[in-house]
């Protein structure tokens, strides 16, 4: 994982709670690391629905990995938005 300022000047008592926070610098980092890993072995990664709660994130997630998995209706369509 790589050394991120992102949360240099991060104040954890101006988020509102309970909240997620995401390091994206970070998280852009290893969804390259997960994409050369897929061009380089001939794999497709998913991104598994199920545990995945921040839907705000799916453009940039969509960008490195090849799509989803489901385990049932609302996650398919989900995946396909």
């Amino acid at each position: 994982m790589i050394a991120s300022h992102t949360f240099a000047h991060f104040d954890a008592r101006r988020a509102p709670s309970p909240c997620y926070v995401v390091d994206e610098v970070a998280l852009e980092h290893n969804l390259r690391i997960l994409n050369r890993v897929q061009q380089e072995s001939g794999a497709r990664i998913l991104l598994a629905l199920k545990a995945f709660s921040m839907f705000s994130l799916a453009p940039l997630i969509s960008r490195y990995l090849s799509g989803t998995c489901a385990s049932g209706l609302h996650e398919a369509r989900l995946g396909a938005e």
